[in-house]
C-alpha cells in the first residue's frame, strides 16, 4: 500500500515538473512583454531590442508561443490608441513613431535572417507595417491644420516629404514581395494583398504621379499569376485606385 502511494506521488511530481517546463515562456523570461494585452510603442522598442540582441530566437508561427508573440506584434489592435482623439495628438504621434520604427526593425530582422525560412512571418510583419503606415497618414492629416506657419513650417514640410517617401518605399517593397521567385505561399500572398488593398487609399496620397503609374503597371502584370477570386479582386481594386485621383 505504501509503495503504491509512493509510486503515485512520484508520477504526480514528474507530471507537475513536465507541466511547469511546458509552461515556461522563453520570450517572457527574456523580458518581452505579455502577449495577452494590447501593446504600445515602448513594448515594440523593448521587444526589438531583445530580439536584435539574440537573447531569444525570432518567433516562428510553427511554435505556439512564437505564434502568440507574432500575433501580438502584428495585431492592428495595437494601433487603437492612435484613433482615440481624447488622447493628445502629440502623444499619439510619439506612440505611432515608436511602433512604426519597431515594426520596421522587426521586418529587417526577419529579412536579414541567414538561417531558416521566415517567409510566413515576414509576410505578416510586412502586412502590419502597411497598416501602421496608413495610420500614420491619418495622424499627419490630423496634425497639418494645427501647424503654425512660422519659421519651422518649411522644416516640418520637409519632414513630411521624407515621411511620404518612406511610405512610398514600403508599398513598393510590398509589391516586390509578390514576385513568384520570392517563394511566398498562396496564403502569405493573400494576406499581403489584403493589407495592400486595405491601405492603398491612404498611402497613395504621398505617391508621386510617376510611382502611381509604375505601380499600376506592375499590379496589372501581377494579376495574371493570381487565380483566386479574392486575390484578383484586390488587385483590380488597387489598379483602380492607382488609376483614379
Amino acid at each position: 500500500m505504501h509503495r503504491s502511494i509512493l509510486a503515485i506521488a512520484i508520477l504526480l511530481a514528474a507530471h507537475l515538473a513536465v507541466a511547469a517546463v511546458a509552461e515556461t515562456n522563453p520570450f517572457l523570461e527574456a523580458g518581452i512583454p505579455a502577449t495577452t494585452r494590447t501593446w504600445s510603442g515602448p513594448d515594440y522598442e523593448r521587444t526589438v531590442e531583445i530580439l536584435a540582441a539574440g537573447k531569444v530566437p525570432l518567433p516562428r508561427l510553427a511554435d505556439p508561443q512564437g505564434a502568440a508573440l507574432l500575433g501580438r506584434m502584428t495585431s492592428t489592435e495595437n494601433l487603437s490608441l492612435h484613433l482615440d482623439k481624447s488622447v493628445p495628438l502629440l502623444a499619439r504621434l510619439e506612440d505611432f513613431l515608436q511602433i512604426e520604427q519597431g515594426a520596421g526593425k522587426l521586418l529587417s530582422l526577419y529579412g536579414d535572417a541567414e538561417e531558416g525560412d521566415y517567409r510566413p512571418e515576414l509576410a505578416r510583419v510586412a502586412a502590419f507595417v502597411l497598416h501602421s503606415s496608413a495610420q500614420g497618414v491619418d495622424l499627419v492629416e490630423e496634425m497639418m491644420p494645427t501647424l503654425p506657419r512660422d519659421e519651422t513650417y518649411a522644416t516640418r514640410m520637409e519632414g513630411l516629404k521624407k515621411m511620404n517617401g518612406g511610405m512610398t518605399t514600403i508599398f513598393v517593397a510590398a509589391e516586390q514581395m509578390l514576385a513568384e521567385e520570392n517563394g511566398f505561399s498562396a496564403e502569405d500572398l493573400s494576406l499581403l494583398l489584403d493589407a495592400m488593398a486595405g491601405t492603398l487609399p491612404r498611402l497613395k496620397k504621398g505617391f508621386p504621379p510617376d510611382v502611381r503609374i509604375e505601380l499600376r503597371k506592375k499590379l496589372e502584370a501581377d494579376k495574371a499569376r493570381f487565380k483566386k477570386d479574392e486575390d484578383a479582386h484586390r488587385l483590380d481594386q488597387m489598379i483602380g485606385e492607382l488609376g483614379g485621383a
